[in-house]
């Protein structure tokens, strides 16, 4: 039968009463009483206990079974949204039990490192947020209760609801017009382009190899009236590669992208050049460029001036091997040499200044030697483990140019040199992975070649080992070779 429910207004408060007229034993038992708003819910619990009017003994009703109370409302959320729910448990004997909440999300069970999806649970109360919804969270949401209580076997409740996602009318999310491929001088500004429409109104994203970009130092992003810029300044040789503008609503998404190369003149040859005598000539021999300015080298300019001059004057132009036989010097006279590197755009600041050279020398001196020796001769040394403790010592690391199944690869600054090289950490946790990674090592000590990368140290650590390399920029080798105006060599 209906029971009627009466209002008792108090001053500052407002109470409600349940009245329940002509009791009988069955009316015993535990009565909740819950109020909630937007805001939140509140609970509260009495026990009634009838009496036999014969006999004015007290006759409690059976302790009801452990059951929810409150099972979680469906909820429909908007893609990338927020949805909560929240379930309660009733039984006299929780407050001597264990009880443990899992709660299923699409029919997958929601961990504690689920970053989206967060479980709080205080006594016999349970709550799951999730704080972006995707669509893969659409469908039945389930929560289990387990009991533990001493001397009887566990009990397992569970409960169900229903998450939908909004689907107001709408569009989806298109790109009208992505971004062009784009050709930029390094120091130059790029701008990237993309026109879309969608309804609701899209999420754009910009990304380069995989990782989102976001406005901070150099890169700036503006997404507003259906048109979306992303703006590159002082552009370097590391920003050369592929780009990626996504837009995204909850009925579509799409996708473009574009391939910006980034050209100008070559960084300088590598190290040091190393001078060499013959009968009576000189041969200066350098190694190419980590970076070719993102175009086919057209040469290289070899220079030089005696040790009491600092005039510089050009011996050979559009040199296009990595070495060059100087003659005509003069006997007794001391030479000093340097290279650059050239292309359409110009040529490249000179490379480091060679030792100085004496053609009638009978030997080098020594301590020219050992320098030489250390400078550009020693990226030629063959390369063993070392400990792992001496890497920071000679080494800063800087950040991360790449990563793979077995490792990453950062870039580094000899502290010594101050050379830019690169450094990839490799995980070694089986005796075999150390093995695989010495035999890296020993194949690049024998390729010892100007036009292949060279290995200049390695250090061992208990968990990984770190392989120092001569670093290349100018982005990724695909890119390059894929691009429309790139000319194989």
């Amino acid at each position: 039968p209906a029971v009627p429910i009466v209002y008792m207004p108090e001053v500052l408060t407002v109470r409600y009463g349940l009245r329940i007229a002509d009791l009988f034993l069955a009316d015993g038992g535990i009565y909740n009483c819950e109020a909630f708003n937007d805001h939140g819910d509140a609970i509260t619990s009495g026990h009634l206990i009838v009496t036999d009017p014969a006999g004015m003994k007290n006759v409690k009703c059976e302790e009801p079974e452990i059951c929810f109370t409150k099972t979680p409302s469906p909820v429909i959320a908007r893609l990338r949204g927020p949805a909560t729910f929240c379930a309660r448990l009733q039984g006299n004997s929780l407050s001597l039990s264990h009880t443990s909440f899992t709660w299923t999300v699409g029919g997958r069970t929601v961990s504690s490192t689920d970053h989206r999806c967060q479980v709080t649970t205080e006594g016999d109360c349970s709550v799951l947020h999730i704080s972006e919804v995707c669509a893969g969270d659409a469908g039945p949401i389930t929560c289990t209760a387990r009991v533990c209580s001493p001397g009887v076997p566990p009990t397992t409740v569970s409960c169900d609801t229903h998450l939908g996602l909004d689907c107001a009318p709408g569009s989806p999310a298109t790109l009208l017009r992505g971004p062009s491929d784009t050709t930029v001088m390094r120091g130059d500004r790029v701008l990237l382009k993309a026109t879309y429409r969608g309804s609701p109104e899209p999420h754009v994203r910009w990304l380069k190899a995989g990782r989102e970009l976001r406005t901070e130092g150099r890169v700036q992003i503006v997404s507003r009236d259906g048109v979306s810029c992303l703006t590159v300044s002082a552009i370097t040789a590391d920003d050369s590669g592929k780009y990626v503008v996504s837009v995204e609503n909850i009925h579509g998404a799409d996708c473009h992208f574009a391939s910006v190369a980034v050209e100008g003149p070559p960084e300088p040859p590598a190290a040091r050049p190393s001078v060499s005598r013959g009968p009576d000539c000189a041969t200066v021999a350098w190694s190419s460029p980590a970076y070719d300015g993102g175009c086919v080298l057209t040469g290289y300019r070899v220079e030089m001036r005696t040790t009491d001059s600092q005039d510089w004057s050009v011996v050979a132009d559009r040199c296009h091997s990595l070495s060059h036989v100087v003659r005509g010097l003069t006997p007794g006279q001391s030479y000093i040499f340097r290279v650059r590197a050239e292309n359409i755009h110009g040529a490249s600041d000179s490379s480091a200044e060679s030792f100085p050279f004496t053609l009638d020398s009978a030997d080098r001196r020594e301590e020219e030697l050992e320098a030489e020796q250390e400078g550009e001769e020693g990226t030629l040394m063959q390369v063993s483990l070392e400990p792992g403790e001496q890497f920071l010592q000679r080494y800063s690391v800087h950040e991360e140019l790449g990563k793979g199944r077995y490792g990453v690869v950062h870039k580094v600054t000899d502290l010594r040199t101050q050379h830019t090289m690169a450094a990839k950490f490799v995980r070694c946790i089986k005796k075999q992975d150390r093995e695989k990674v010495q035999e890296e090592i020993d194949i690049m000590n024998c390729l010892r070649h100007p036009k292949l990368l060279q290995l200049v140290a390695a250090f061992e650590n208990p968990k990984d080992i770190v392989m120092i390399m001569e670093y290349i920029s100018g982005g990724e080798l695909f890119e390059r070779v894929v691009a429309d105006d790139f000319t194989l060599t």
